[in-house]
This record gives C-alpha cells, structure tokens and sequence, in this order.
C-alpha cells in the first residue's frame, strides 16, 4: 500500500537530524527509496539523473581504475557507476557529514559494492592531503541547495587537477537557483587556466549546470 501511495505523494520512513544539513528524510517516492533535505533532493531521485547523464557524457567508464567522489549522500551515483555503467573501479567517497555515512551504509547499503572506501572528512582539507590521483573525480557538495564557497575557489579547482592521472576527468555538479552566472563562469575559467578542456550541460533535469572537465 504504502508504495502505491508513494506515486500519489512522498511517503516519509525515516528522519535524521544532522548537525550539517539539517532535516534529512529517508522518502519512498514513485516507488523508490530517496534521500531528502528540507529543499532539494540528495540521492536516488532527480540528483541521481542528473549525475546519470554527466557520466554518460563521458562515454566508457570501464577503464577507469580509481575515482574519487567528494560529496557522498546516499551513494546513488555509486549504484549508478556499479549497475549501469559498468565501472568497477575502486571508489573513495568523502563526506563530511556522518549522518550521511550512515545513511548511506543502513539505508541505502551501499556496503553492498565492492572496492568502496568512505571517510568521514572535509572535502577541502582531503584534497589537499591525499597522495593518490584519479580518473575521475565527482565534485557533488551541496549543504542544502548550495555549493559551500570554499569549493569553488581556484585554488580548489587547481587542487583538484593536481590529483588526476594523465587523461583524467571531473565531473563538477551545480544547481542553477543558486549558483550565480559569475561564480559558474569562474568555476570554469579556472578548469580552463589549468589547461583543461570544459564542457557544460545546462539545465540538466531543469535545475542544474553540470561542468565536465578533461585533460
């Protein structure tokens, strides 16, 4: 009963209060399991497309050997990359939040994947601390609907770049309501004075501004 009502409007199943993003909410929705915050949709919902379709604008996957995902929610991209896309690459998730971490791991089982490594860490200072370098790197940190100041700096960008392998990518997801033209705009100018090549997919799933980045 509860998942044919779901299709009618969102059923809530669990609450979590995070000292960081609030308000979280486990929703059966359409029949599927999502993870919400008070404004905007973290994982398995329209978050889910919207990474869906900046991985598919990258063409083969497979070969990828080592990802670094900063922003984990629920993991949906993670089951994305395992089912759809065929990566069984090794992933490195980094969320700050252990509300998140929980959530992920209880509800969403994201244990389930193999060669999966979560830790609870700032993005900002992980990416200057790790010695590792990746094929891709999934930039997707919202508190609520915004991306936090700190990781659209150059120097973030630069940071990021500094820790691909030689024909890396990065994958940078924004939401349009609250991005400003400017901050987009630098985002990109700085990808671009590093030396990479920039691609933007606007108005993905109406609401986001996704930037795809490669050497």
């Amino acid at each position: 009963m509860k998942r044919l009502l779901s299709y009618i409007i969102p059923i809530r199943l669990k609450k979590y209060q995070s000292h960081i993003n609030g308000l979280l909410e486990v929703n059966l929705t359409n029949g599927k399991l999502t993870l919400d915050s008070t404004v905007s949709n973290y994982s398995y919902g329209s978050l889910q497309k919207v990474l869906r379709r900046g991985l598919k604008e990258m063409g083969d996957l497979s070969q990828f050997k080592n990802i670094l995902l900063l922003g984990l929610g629920g993991g949906s991209v993670i089951k994305t990359l395992r089912n759809e896309l065929a990566c069984q690459a090794e992933i490195t998730a980094v969320d700050i939040d252990s509300a998140m971490l929980k959530i992920a791991e209880v509800d969403f089982q994201i244990g389930q994947y193999a060669e999966i490594k979560l830790k609870e860490a700032d993005a900002a200072i992980f990416i200057t601390e790790t010695t590792e370098k990746y094929d891709l790197i999934i930039v997707d940190i919202f508190i609520g609907d915004t991306v936090p100041d700190v990781f659209t700096k150059p120097s973030f960008i630069h940071q990021l770049i500094t820790h691909l392998t030689a024909h890396g990518h990065v994958l940078f997801n924004t939401m349009r309501n609250s991005m400003s033209p400017e901050t987009f705009a630098l985002i990109q100018e700085s990808f671009r004075q590093d030396g990479m090549n920039v691609k933007v997919l606007e108005r993905v799933e109406v609401t986001n501004n996704v930037l795809i980045a490669k050497r």
